[in-house]
């Protein structure tokens, strides 16, 4: 991958290795926005983003919500990026 990272699922600390099985690639903003996330909490927040996707999609109730909790985080984070420059 030229411009892109690899995500180790569980780390070779943990007992996980470089093999494909326990690897994902990644764009670096994505490599950035998973952070401390390891193994099965990486897996589920991966899977819970492909229900929202969905969700969003079909333009459901929970969809709609999904797109205004994401708008709302994103302010906070430049709002909190400001505060730390």
């Amino acid at each position: 991958m030229a411009h892109g990272r690899l995500i180790i699922l569980s780390k070779k600390g943990k007992g996980g290795s470089k093999d494909i099985e326990n690897c994902l690639p990644s764009c670096l903003l994505c490599n950035r926005l998973r952070w401390h996330r390891k193994g099965k909490d990486l897996r589920d927040l991966i899977f819970f983003g492909l229900i929202a996707r969905d969700e969003i999609k079909k333009k459901t109730v929970l969809g709609r919500k999904i797109v205004e909790l994401k708008n709302k985080r994103i302010v906070q984070n430049k709002k909190r990026r400001r505060r730390i420059e």
